[in-house]
């Protein structure tokens, strides 16, 4: 974080698998419930460490000999059910005071977890009335943990297709899918669903499934009800998952496309969208030279930085060691991450939004290197709208298939793409 200035965030993914239990002392993946106690306990104790350092800590006096003020440094004695931590951090706090926390669950108890501790929710919907209803969900439940809406912004993901007429983009879709491995399809479906698929053929339906699952139960809804909806063959099911793994697909023009983002982002179904393009680097270069001039026409774009320090860390007025997130509480009672005793938000917490309402969107990648403005050289990132104006970009990037690290003489045209910011007083 130290490295990228400030510009990082935390993706909190509880895992689903045996796989990654048994590369963590375990045997088999816990319960879905455990999973997310044993998150929400982990996120409590990392942002007690972060909070274990005053933000003024470091004096760095080199005359004297003094790195840091050791009254302003103190153990968290963290005694939990999952994790036993004594703290103090190892090193000063990160310049926005936590990394942005990010989350993707939509089962309750994912949803749950977000409302109390997520700042950004990654989520997969394949209508626009069914993001509407999450969306009304989850902002309904922040106020439970004592939050407003405006704290929380939902990313939908969404694998555009574009071309210069319908035809092109659907052909472009059409040749994808038909390059789907029908072996490795049937693996991922097997996985989300988190049954063997393997002995059942290929153009016959899905079998009748066991009620619930203690992998991804969100995901795993979601696409049973795609192919019972669509009578959906296990094979097509496959072809429909392999780019976008269950998220929603936009195929057309890029007005068509822009159409569809304004639709979603002015009726209450996101306040930004995780941009997962099924090709690299073609299919963001389709999206930024194509649907970003329009957005920005629509004035839904930015179209330069704004603030004092735009592209110094991923929250508004983030400033170093500004930022002390609201988690919870210890073992022992005491508050962990950003409220009093009382629970009033401390003074020092920057996390609030600027007095005016005006909304922004967002282009952000991951930050394999960074450009002399502070704006991280990338490849894919999220599409985030209505944070608050001067608001740098939120901070997770993805993508359907491997990231394509641009080559040197990239280098111009990803710093242009992070210079494609602006408020958009039009979206409150």
């Amino acid at each position: 974080m130290f490295l990228a200035d400030g510009r990082a965030g935390w993706n909190i993914v509880t895992s689903t698998g045996a796989g990654e239990a048994r590369n963590f002392n375990l045997q088999e993946c816990p319960s879905h419930a455990t999973r997310y106690e044993r998150a929400a306990e982990f996120v409590q104790t990392a942002t007690a460490l972060w909070d274990s350092w005053d933000d003024d800590a470091v004096v760095a006096d080199q005359a004297g000999g003094i790195y840091a003020d050791a009254a302003k440094i103190r153990p968290i004695e963290h005694d939990g059910k999952h994790f036993q931590v004594r703290g103090p951090l190892n090193l000063p706090r990160p310049p926005q005071g936590h990394p942005l926390l990010v989350q993707a669950g939509s089962s309750e108890a994912g949803k749950d977890f977000a409302a109390r501790h997520a700042e950004a929710v990654f989520t997969a919907h394949l209508s626009v009335e069914s993001a509407r209803e999450f969306y009304a969900d989850l902002k309904g439940r922040l106020s439970a943990y004592g939050r407003s809406p405006e704290e929380l912004k939902i990313l939908p993901g969404i694998s555009p297709y574009i071309g210069r007429t319908a035809e092109e983009a659907r052909s472009k879709y059409e040749r994808l899918n038909s390059l789907v491995n029908p072996e490795y399809g049937v693996r991922q479906l097997s996985a989300m669903l988190d049954v063997d698929l393997s002995g059942h053929p290929l153009d016959g339906p899905l079998p009748e499934l066991p009620e619930g699952t203690e992998g991804m139960q969100s995901r795993k809804a979601l696409v049973v009800e795609l192919a019972w909806r669509e009578s959906l063959t296990i094979r097509q099911v496959t072809g429909r998952i392999a780019g976008a793994r269950g998220h929603y697909t936009f195929i057309g023009t890029p007005e068509q496309v822009a159409d569809e983002i304004e639709l979603w982002s002015s009726t209450g179904a996101a306040d930004g969208f995780n941009i997962m393009p099924p090709t690299f680097p073609g299919g963001l270069d389709d999206f930024v030279d194509l649907v970003v001039p329009i957005l920005q026409r629509r004035g839904l774009f930015r179209t330069e930085y704004t603030g004092p320090h735009p592209a110094r860390t991923l929250r508004p007025g983030a400033a170093a060691g500004a930022a002390r997130h609201c988690g919870g509480r210890s073992a022992g009672g005491q508050p962990i991450g950003g409220r009093s005793a009382g629970g009033a938000r401390r003074a020092d917490d920057r996390l609030a939004r600027p007095a005016n309402a005006e909304a922004a969107h967002h282009w952000h990648g991951s930050p394999p290197g960074m450009d002399p403005s502070g704006a991280a050289a990338a490849t894919v990132g999220c599409f985030s709208g209505r944070a608050s104006a001067g608001q740098a970009p939120l901070g997770h990037a993805r993508g359907a298939g491997a990231c394509h690290r641009p080559e040197p003489h990239r280098d111009s045209r990803f710093h242009r793409i992070h210079s494609l910011t602006g408020s958009s007083p039009q979206l409150q």
